[in-house]
């Protein structure tokens, strides 16, 4: 038995992602063989803000039926070219028989663009490698950039289309204001686990949210924002949980994003700022999830 591989940093596991794995699942069963994922810890770029952390990336990896993941540190391999990462790491660490990939994946130090010089190289060190044609729904191409693009636009709903999932942020609750709270909507508000982690741009969204009390998660409202209302100048994650009063302080939370409401909006009084939060609140409510 053999084991078939594809490489990959795999940030945010969206739709065209998810096509690859499916297809290297397939081709390691119909060859009776092991399927491995080779991704790494780290973004090549440091400063790129992600769409998800370590431990999702590898969960929803994992979620897609593949047999083992490789995790690589990418410095210790950003001098190998093409051949030698082949090679070295492929062939002789890994025992890779045949490498999967995407249709515009690249790799090696000598930054090779051409399909077929990947190809001739694999033939000269005894590795086949299958090449997967583009995969674009409704003839648009899905990228992380794309997504992430979207995603700091507070364009959750495309965004989420593209990924094939509800995009979602992990934190801890931490101490707030207590605006929410004089204005009949108090909130938990969190700091993200990881500070990598992209956040959805400003404004109120309609979310699910999940803890150790509401394992199937509740329904809620999201705001991202510096506060304008109330002076604010540091951008906030807080959320509004229906039907919920206990308290989460130091817990951990994770916040499901389903859809955008509105944007950040300065009202002129905190009434005006009540009256809208009843009108979101009702959205929500109303909203089919």
């Amino acid at each position: 038995m053999g084991t078939i591989a594809t490489i990959g940093f795999f940030d945010g596991v969206h739709r065209g992602h998810q096509l690859v794995l499916k297809r290297l699942v397939e081709e390691a069963k119909r060859h009776d063989s092991q399927s491995m994922v080779v991704t790494f810890s780290n973004h090549p770029k440091q400063d790129m803000p992600l769409l998800n952390t370590l431990d999702e990336r590898i969960e929803r990896i994992k979620q897609q039926g593949v047999d083992s993941i490789q995790l690589l540190q990418f410095e210790e391999v950003k001098h190998l070219t093409a051949k030698e990462f082949m090679q070295e790491m492929l062939i002789e660490k890994l025992h890779v028989d045949c490498l999967l990939m995407g249709y515009d994946h690249r790799f090696g130090s000598d930054q090779i663009t051409d399909f077929r010089v990947y190809q001739a190289i694999a033939d000269s060190i005894g590795l086949k490698v299958i090449n997967l044609p583009q995969y674009a729904p409704h003839g648009h191409h899905i990228s992380s950039s794309t997504i992430r693009t979207l995603i700091d636009m507070g364009e959750i709903d495309d965004a989420n289309q593209l990924l094939g999932y509800n995009y979602s942020i992990e934190g801890h609750v931490v101490e707030g204001r207590h605006i929410g709270r004089q204005l009949g909507f108090p909130t938990a508000n969190i700091t993200p686990l990881d500070e990598k982690k992209l956040i959805v741009g400003a404004g109120v969204y309609v979310a699910r949210v999940y803890s150790a009390h509401e394992q199937n998660g509740r329904l809620g409202m999201l705001n991202v924002g510096t506060n304008p209302t109330v002076g604010g100048s540091q951008n906030t994650i807080e959320v509004h949980i229906f039907d919920f009063d206990k308290q989460l302080y130091g817990e951990k939370i994770k916040i499901e994003i389903i859809h955008r409401l509105r944007g950040e909006i300065k009202f002129n009084t905190l009434d005006q700022l009540r009256r809208q939060l009843e009108k979101d609140k009702q959205q929500c409510l109303n909203y089919k999830l």
